[in-house]
């Protein structure tokens, strides 16, 4: 589940649902060699396997230089400290009285 996806996304949805079809996305790097925030960073293997790539441009969330946070919806438990970690715990705290932890410190 993707929160504020954009436009893009919700029509690609909107799509899916009209055509009653599944629709994948791939995260489009292999395991352990990072996120990938344009197309042209896309390892060729995960490009020749691929049936529609669609360069959307420099994602807006570059910045935090890490992958989606990834929270276990029913026990709210991080998965995963990522991009927009800190909006995503501010959200939960001011609106529905949930406190995560904080983000761990980065190494020095």
């Amino acid at each position: 589940m993707l929160l504020n996806a954009g436009p893009f996304h919700r029509a690609i949805t909107r799509l899916s649902l009209e055509r009653q079809t599944l629709l994948f996305g791939s995260s489009s790097n292999l395991s352990l060699l990072g996120t990938k925030f344009r197309v042209e960073d896309i390892e060729p293997e995960i490009m020749a396997i691929a049936d529609v790539v669609i360069d959307y441009g420099l994602m807006k969330y570059h910045l935090w230089r890490t992958s989606s946070t990834l929270l276990n919806c029913e026990t709210l438990e991080v998965v995963r400290y990522g991009s927009c970690y800190d909006n995503i715990a501010d959200f939960l705290k001011r609106h529905f009285r949930i406190d995560l932890p904080a983000r761990p410190s980065a190494a020095p």
